[in-house]
């Protein structure tokens, strides 16, 4: 009664499955490596049968991927050395 059934419904899930994992974990890899939390959460919480992912991969991560002075931990790094100049530079000023 519950075992496995490799025909009707159980084969559509397995199919979905096996379709959005790979999908599904590319496009999480790129957004954490992208430092993209938002971007992150909404793939990880909403299922589109990957077409969210899909737009993720070729819209909005390769752009990112393809301008290393974006990347997310760089635009960090030079976020904080430009606030750390500012910083030093007014407390010489006093």
């Amino acid at each position: 009664m519950f075992g496995f059934n490799p025909t009707g419904w159980n084969l559509w899930i397995l199919l979905i499955i096996l379709w959005t994992l790979p999908w599904k974990g590319y496009a999480l890899w790129l957004s954490a490596r992208n430092s993209h939390p938002r971007w992150f959460i909404a793939l990880l919480l909403l299922n589109t049968l990957a077409i969210l992912e899909i737009i993720y991969i070729f819209a909005v991560g390769r752009k990112i991927a393809k301008n290393p002075n974006i990347q997310g931990n760089n635009r960090r790094v030079t976020e904080y050395s430009k606030h750390e100049t500012v910083r030093v530079y007014s407390d010489s000023e006093k």
